[in-house]
């Protein structure tokens, strides 16, 4: 006879919370178990601003998640992909009758999680190329060093070309392997079997790169804009990220064992919608924020980017308006707070406060975040403490250390970020890399 191991109900909670959820960085506070009529007889479908996961095509029991009106459509096509392979795979029928037998609920979830990274490559290749032998070589290079040190690894995978010299999935198992390709400047290139056709190098290369630097990393900027035009690229970083690149956009990211969707269409819809500005420029200025993010996620760097509605600006920064202002006046950079430098000071901690706010007004000079040198944005986030702006991308501040609540929790960098969403919205970039944005105090939306 075989054996329950969870209820019907409970593997469709399960599926929905712990692997469909989690790809769309959504809050789980959003979501809801409901019945709701299934007319197009479909597993996932949007409607109305909200996403609607059937347990079955002839069931109207769902969970729904409400997400915004420009809500990207191929992530939904994504998600349709993934958790029609997921059920393939599920232990109960929707009528609560046993389809698969499991030994225990951790080898049901191992199988899930096999079946998430197979549908995912699967997506993300198109099903042309089959990439999951690739991604299994590199999470066993992951745990290994070559003389020492970690190894980077970096592959073009070029669909459309079969004509490669020899298997290089072989080669790649052998330690001799680890010299080639940096991610930085060089790269493998292979065909749709995983045979080797080249290696490529920025330094050798008659490529014309535009380096706009759209949806990439800064530090892998150029070689993702010089060779991955119509192309797809695997990368291996010495932190133990696996990075999926496709038409020079970074799409997703396995970190620490979880698979993260990096889609700025979906970061920028959520905050557009949430905060209901109707402004065509904001929308400008959240790409900009969403790649500095993106920058200092990837440095490792970790930083805090607020940003502050017009009409709360004086209650940030006004003493008079407010007995205790969360900006301190010599961290306030706006050009109507003039500060003279005094000739003596009271004590080295003044003298260093001064020295900063002197140093960083040089170096921003009077620009707005858009204009500003990207990497020198990154830089700038990377300090201790909050870069905040305004809704038009004017600098408010630049490392303002914020005083914290009694009794916060999240870390000095969470308390911070959700006391400042109270003003607008605010971004937490922790040094693991993950990603959280703040809005009214609540997070919502994470890549994490």
């Amino acid at each position: 006879m075989k054996k329950s191991i969870i209820s019907s109900k409970e593997e469709f909670e399960l599926i929905f919370v712990n692997y469909l959820i989690p790809l769309l960085g959504l809050n789980n506070s959003n979501q809801k178990y409901e019945k709701h009529e299934n007319q197009n007889e479909e597993l996932v479908e949007i409607k109305d601003q909200k996403l609607y996961f059937y347990e079955s095509k002839n069931s109207n029991n769902c969970f729904s998640v409400t997400v915004s009106k420009n809500f990207p459509k191929n992530n939904v096509n994504m998600l349709k992909m993934i958790y029609s392979e997921m059920l393939k795979i599920r232990h109960k029928n929707y009528d609560n009758s046993i389809k698969n037998k499991y030994d225990s609920l951790q080898h049901l979830k191992k199988n899930y999680e096999y079946k998430l990274q197979k549908s995912l490559l699967d997506w993300f290749s198109g099903s042309n190329v089959n990439l999951l032998g690739l991604i299994e070589q590199l999470e066993h290079w992951k745990e290994k060093t070559y003389e020492g040190k970690k190894v980077p690894f970096a592959f073009l995978i070029n669909p459309q070309s079969t004509k490669g010299e020899f298997n290089f999935m072989e080669f790649l198992e052998e330690e001799f392997s680890a010299t080639f390709s940096d991610g930085i400047t060089s790269i493998i290139e292979l065909d749709s079997k995983l045979d080797f056709l080249a290696f490529k190098s920025i330094t050798n290369t008659e490529e014309n790169v535009s380096h706009k630097l759209d949806n990439t990393p800064y530090r892998f900027s150029q070689i993702i804009e010089t060779f991955t035009k119509d192309k797809m690229a695997i990368f291996l970083l010495i932190n133990g990220d696996i990075v999926l690149v496709k038409n020079c956009e970074i799409l997703l990211v396995k970190r620490e064992g979880k698979w993260l969707n990096f889609n700025k269409e979906v970061f920028k819809s959520i905050i557009y919608a949430e905060l209901r500005s109707n402004k065509e420029s904001f929308l400008d200025l959240l790409n900009e924020i969403y790649l500095s993010a993106l920058d200092v996620s990837f440095a490792h760097s970790g930083g805090i980017i607020a940003c502050v509605k017009e009409e709360k600006i004086s209650s940030l920064i006004d003493s008079e308006k407010n007995k205790s202002p969360i900006l301190d006046p010599l961290d306030n950079l706006l050009p109507s707070n003039i500060v003279k430098t005094p000739k003596t000071f009271n004590s080295k901690e003044d003298k260093k406060r001064f020295l900063k706010r002197n140093f960083l007004l040089n170096i921003i000079n009077g620009k707005n975040f858009l204009t500003i040198d990207r990497k020198l944005r990154s830089e700038l986030i990377s300090m201790d403490g909050a870069t905040i702006l305004d809704f038009n991308g004017n600098v408010i501040s630049v490392g303002a250390i914020i005083q914290n609540d009694s009794g916060s929790y999240g870390g000095g960098r969470g308390a911070a970020a959700k006391k400042l969403s109270k003003y607008g919205f605010a971004i937490k970039i922790s040094t693991d890399g993950y990603i959280e944005v703040y809005i009214e105090e609540r997070i919502k939306y994470k890549i994490k």
